[in-house]
């Protein structure tokens, strides 16, 4: 597993403790849904989502892939 962040690369780390946590399924899964026939991400979805929030809206950033099966 690859943690882009640790102790020593964040700054103003004083009291600071990084530490992983077990990720808790949300009740609703898949958040994500594949897209209509023909849509860029009919296939699946690879890569983990990026959430961001805007202004009132949530967008995700995720790779999009149109293939069923590899």
């Amino acid at each position: 597993m690859l943690f882009a962040f640790d102790d020593h690369s964040i700054p103003w780390r004083h009291n600071l403790k990084v530490t992983l946590v077990q990720a808790d399924k949300h009740p609703d899964n898949p958040v994500l849904r594949r897209g209509p026939k023909g849509a860029p991400d009919h296939g699946h979805a690879i890569l983990y989502g990026t959430v961001f929030k805007d202004g009132d809206t949530f967008r995700m950033w995720y790779l999009g892939m149109f293939q069923t099966g590899l």
